[in-house]
C-alpha cells in the first residue's frame, strides 16, 4: 500500500488501516484535521493534513509533526475527559473534520458529549471503536443530541467506525 510510512503501526491501541483509508478516501489532501487523542497514524496524517492533536499523555508531545494540544484528564465529577480549559485555549479557529479516538476506553469518551459546545458540529465526525459498547453509546447520544443522522461501517471481523454528519457523507 503506496500511501503508508513504512514506520506505521495500525491496529492494535491505533486506529485500522481501513479507518485511515477510509478517512484519506474522503478528505482530501490539505484539510485541517483535529484529532482528539493520537497515536502512530497520526505521523501518517501529517503526510496528507494539517493535523491538531487534543493529547493527555506527555510522552505522545512533540512525537510527531503536528500541533499539539497538552490537555491532561481532569475529574469533572460524573466523567473524567481533557482539561476543557486547555481546549479552549489552543483550539483552532478552523478544521475540516474530527476524529474521535481518545482518551483511550480505561477514561472513557463521554466528555465529548458533554462538551460539544467547544466544537465545530458542523463538520463530519468519525469515531474510531464503534464496536466498543461505549463508543457506540456516546455515537448515539452524540447524534441524537446534535439531531444528525449517524452511520456505522464494519470493516474486518470486529472493527466499526461511526461517522456523524449534517451532510450526506458515502
Amino acid at each position: 500500500m503506496p500511501f503508508f510510512g513504512k514506520l506505521a503501526t495500525f491496529g492494535f491501541a491505533s486506529i485500522s488501516q481501513y479507518t485511515f483509508k477510509w478517512i484519506i478516501d474522503h478528505f482530501p489532501d490539505g484539510s485541517t484535521m483535529l484529532e482528539l487523542g493520537s497515536g502512530n497514524a497520526t505521523k501518517e496524517f501529517t503526510d496528507h493534513y494539517n493535523v491538531y492533536s487534543i493529547e493527555h499523555n506527555p510522552n505522545w508531545i512533540g512525537k510527531f509533526p503536528t500541533h499539539y494540544i497538552f490537555a491532561p484528564i481532569k475529574d469533572y465529577g460524573d466523567y473524567k475527559w481533557y482539561d476543557i480549559q486547555k481546549i479552549q485555549e489552543q483550539l483552532p479557529s478552523h478544521y475540516d473534520f474530527i476524529l474521535v479516538d481518545g482518551p483511550p476506553k480505561k477514561i472513557g469518551r463521554e466528555g465529548f458529549l458533554h462538551n460539544l459546545h467547544l466544537f465545530n458540529t458542523e463538520v463530519p465526525m468519525i469515531f474510531d471503536d464503534a464496536n466498543r459498547e461505549g463508543e457506540f453509546e456516546l455515537i448515539q447520544k452524540v447524534a441524537t443530541k446534535l439531531q444528525y443522522p449517524y452511520k456505522i461501517i464494519k470493516h474486518g471481523v470486529r472493527k466499526k467506525i461511526g461517522i456523524i454528519s449534517h451532510k450526506e457523507i458515502e
